[in-house]
């Protein structure tokens, strides 16, 4: 599922879960009058009368709530657990090695491959998507910057 189907998932989840927790509590005191001489009970007191005397029958509240918050905390914690970040987007910008003739990702990476390499520290910048060329860069002074000797004559790439 993407992103968007779980949160709404979760979200509606979540609505639930406090729709039935808060309406449990809500009903929590409507069996309670004040000046009762029994004091507090659970639920609403129905009083019936057969034949000699009444008989008291008290509601008390139903197990329905707390296994709704059961299951949904099952749900939720289920998929909260399987929950997978999103990937990262891909590169805009590729780096190529003009002299190995070889593709990096990173400046990091090129600066890796060139310990081991006895040419000049130049790269092109390529558009990840469609390999057209936008830059050289060229280390100087202990960091990269545009090359100023190509000018924008130069195709560079492949």
């Amino acid at each position: 599922m993407n992103r968007i189907v779980k949160r709404g998932f979760v979200t509606a989840l979540l609505v639930c879960l406090a729709t039935a927790t808060l309406a449990s509590a809500a009903q929590a005191d409507r069996g309670h009058r004040r000046g009762s001489d029994r004091g507090f009970f659970h639920g609403p007191r129905v009083v019936r009368t057969w034949g000699r005397g009444p008989v008291i029958i008290e509601r008390h509240s139903e197990a329905g709530p707390a296994i709704a918050g059961f299951l949904g905390g099952l749900v939720l914690g289920a998929v909260l657990s399987n929950a997978q970040p999103a990937p990262p987007p891909p590169p805009a910008f590729v780096y190529y090695d003009p002299y190995c003739h070889e593709r990096f990702a990173s400046l990091a990476a090129y600066e890796a491959h060139l310990r081991y390499q006895d040419h000049p520290w130049v790269i092109d910048v390529l558009d990840a998507r469609d390999g057209r060329y936008l830059d050289t860069y060229v280390w100087q002074d202990g960091h990269w910057g545009p090359d100023q000797d190509r000018g924008d004559e130069y195709e560079g790439g492949e």
